[in-house]
């Protein structure tokens, strides 16, 4: 079994109470009212309340308002002691541009949940690089009261308020996932979207996988911009230095014009390594988002059970 390089804790938020304030933000693109609505609705009817950051439906070119106005809200949110947990709105593009304007190391004094998946990618991996726990799932505009939504709805807050760890994740029978690569290996679970873990290279937020469980997932690739990312992720170390893989949904992901579908872009690359891999995990941009901790200890054993999380996401505060 390959261990986890890192021994030590990771510092993990306070669990959100029954009750608790959620605080909304835009960190990359801006959302659909309509969504957001929806999102909200969902999370009071199940008695949180609900507090919108100023620039939520801003636009300012690609993103949901400046940069400099995204990372504030970002900050305040985060830092204001009514809010117990930060959700993001959604995804899209932007909030690499946020990184050298946000100290994450800032939350290890007073930590706070954020959650968010794909392009908040980015934000996640400031959090890994200060040792902070945090939730790569549903986001507001994928919550509802009924459907799928209700289901990521019940996912999310499952890990988001409940200090247990969470064990099996109770995947849904319809995205149970599979093994690509037998094995066992244990470690701490980082990533998020590949082409953002890929984009992280060679900055000051550029992902530590060494004895790690690396989760990657994607969207609307062709099958030869998984195969850049990987190679680009592979020449840099970080699969060879991963304990074991994670593969979440690769949604819209198309095969290349030679029949190359994409998942056999991860075999071809994780073949070699001979490490234990888990993939189509309904983590990432399928209809059903479940939550999954960054930062806390995991065992991968495909032929005991899939993926053990060991340690939970928050803490009774």
């Amino acid at each position: 079994m390959a261990a986890a390089a890192d021994a030590g804790p990771w510092i993990r938020p306070p669990a959100l109470r029954p009750g608790g304030c959620i605080g909304i933000v835009a960190p990359a693109s801006a959302p659909d009212p309509a969504a957001v609505d929806a999102g909200v609705a969902a999370l009071r009817a199940r008695g949180f309340e609900c507090r919108l950051a100023p620039h939520v439906f801003a636009r300012d070119g690609l993103c949901a308002g400046s940069d400099a106005h995204r990372a504030s809200d970002l900050a305040a949110m985060l830092a204001d002691p009514e809010i117990g947990a930060v959700v993001c709105a959604r995804g899209g593009y932007g909030s690499m541009r946020l990184l050298p304007l946000w100290d994450a190391g800032e939350l290890l004094a007073r930590p706070k949940a954020l959650v968010g998946f794909s392009d908040i990618t980015a934000l996640h991996a400031a959090c890994a690089r200060v040792g902070l726990v945090s939730l790569h799932g549903a986001m507001i505009t994928d919550l509802a009261l009924e459907g799928p939504g209700a289901a990521n709805l019940d996912a999310l807050l499952r890990v988001l308020c409940d200090p247990a760890p969470l064990g099996l994740p109770s995947w849904p029978q319809a995205a149970p996932g599979h093994v690509l690569f037998p094995g066992v290996a244990r470690g701490r679970i980082v990533g998020g979207n590949l082409s953002l873990v890929a984009a992280t290279l060679g900055t000051p937020w550029e992902l530590d996988t060494a004895g790690r469980l690396l989760l990657l997932e994607d969207t609307h690739e062709p099958a030869y911009r998984l195969d850049r990312y990987l190679v680009q992720l592979e020449q840099a170390g970080k699969l060879r230095a991963a304990a074991g893989f994670l593969i979440g949904e690769l949604a819209a992901c198309r095969p290349s014009a030679g029949g190359v579908e994409p998942l056999g872009v991860f075999a071809q690359h994780l073949r070699p390594l001979g490490k234990a891999c888990l993939a189509g995990l309904p983590l990432g941009h399928g209809e059903l988002r479940w939550t999954l901790p960054l930062g806390v200890e995991a065992v991968l054993d495909t032929a005991g059970g899939g993926l053990r999380v060991l340690e939970s996401a928050v803490t009774v505060d």
